[in-house]
């Protein structure tokens, strides 16, 4: 009945730990979904930036082209302008890129913190499981213990 005012409803260390280490487990859950989802949208960007990059080489062999045509300048200055707009599209990109690799690295910082609270929250767990298993032990060797001797006292009374 002490136990019971004392708090801890009858409770066991290890028990207690399970709701904190559940929580922590699911904490590191989301921080991987996070990096992982954040990793994808890195490789995209990668992919359109690549993608971006061809299209300009292939737009500036097409431009170099027209130019030994002989075509006129109104044509060429299009070009140019549009080869133009197509390398700020491409910085923008990259600076987009930029933003997202760091938001991963902050990602990564935050699942490794958590993913060592699990740690953590494994081995304390563990540690109250032992100590309780070698309490039960001990009690239950006790109790073996005063076995023979209530045995014995009662047949020398």
């Amino acid at each position: 009945m002490h136990d019971n005012i004392a708090g801890d409803n009858g409770m066991k260390k290890a028990q207690r730990m399970e709701p904190v280490l559940t929580y922590a487990r699911h904490m590191e859950h989301t921080a991987a979904h996070a990096l992982k989802m954040e990793s994808r949208k890195i490789q995209d960007q990668k992919d359109k930036i690549a993608q971006l990059k061809d299209y300009s080489r292939e737009y500036g062999q097409t431009l170099a082209a027209i130019g030994e045509a002989g075509v006129n300048a109104y044509t060429v200055i299009n070009y140019h302008n549009f080869q133009a707009k197509l390398l700020q599209l491409i910085d923008s990109h990259e600076q987009q890129l930029a933003k997202m690799s760091a938001h991963y690295q902050v990602l990564l910082a935050a699942w490794t913190k958590r993913s060592q609270n699990v740690k953590m929250y494994d081995q304390i767990s563990d540690k109250y499981h032992r100590y309780e298993l070698a309490l039960k032990a001990r009690t239950e060797q006790k109790d073996q213990d005063d076995l023979p001797k209530s045995g014995t006292e009662k047949f020398l009374r």
